[in-house]
């Protein structure tokens, strides 16, 4: 027989669990070297910002380091750990992060077809080999920080989950990497878990 009181309390638990979790909730985002200005303040409309520090307990999946030079790239192209960022790099790229570097303005012209005709084509082809051996790694290169990032939340016109509540099962059948809800769709606790373990995000629909 069903104990209607132990029934209640536990759908009083879920409800107050939903209740604390916000609906428009950002995903996060840790910034390496982070810049002052409108490009920072762009990229806190999307995400909740992280900043490296000692007592960080938990890497989000995406993480952006700005102003990547010549030192990092190569560095983290051969595996080399002997700075705070080589080490951070290799850190997040063994957890499987979605890594974007924001490259310098001396490492531009490595995403740019124009080169300096007086330019020494071994070396150039030298560092470009360093620049795929990056890319080979996942890492999106890019040298217009206030670009969305590719694999960030971007608005979309209509959701592509249509029910009223998302489950932990409805997460782990969906195929896709965004889940994009309604404002008013309820989302499980253990939904947002399976998210954050599977790497997906629960996107709500904006005004």
């Amino acid at each position: 027989m069903i104990n209607r009181d132990i029934v209640e309390q536990i759908v009083f638990e879920v409800l107050k669990r939903l209740e604390s979790s916000p609906l428009n909730e950002k995903p996060k985002l840790l910034v390496i070297n982070p810049e002052a200005g409108p490009i920072m303040k762009k990229l806190e409309r999307q995400w909740t910002i992280i900043k490296p520090s000692s007592n960080l307990t938990e890497i989000p999946v995406d993480v952006l380091f700005f102003n990547v030079n010549q030192d990092l790239l190569v560095k983290a192209a051969l595996g080399i750990t002997d700075t705070p960022e080589s080490e951070l790099f290799s850190d997040v790229m063994i957890r499987g992060c979605k890594v974007t570097f924001i490259l310098s303005e001396q490492l531009e012209w490595l995403l740019t077809k124009e080169r300096n005709e007086t330019a020494n084509i071994e070396y150039v082809n030298h560092i470009l080999k360093y620049k795929e051996k990056i890319e080979s790694f996942g890492v999106n290169l890019k040298v217009e920080p206030t670009l969305s990032l590719d694999k960030g939340p971007t608005k979309l016109e209509s959701p592509t989950f249509q029910g009223k509540l998302l489950t932990q099962r409805d997460v782990q059948s969906y195929k896709e990497e965004n889940i994009v809800i309604e404002k008013t769709t309820i989302v499980t606790p253990l939904a947002r878990d399976s998210a954050r373990e599977l790497g997906k995000r629960i996107i709500h629909v904006t005004d």
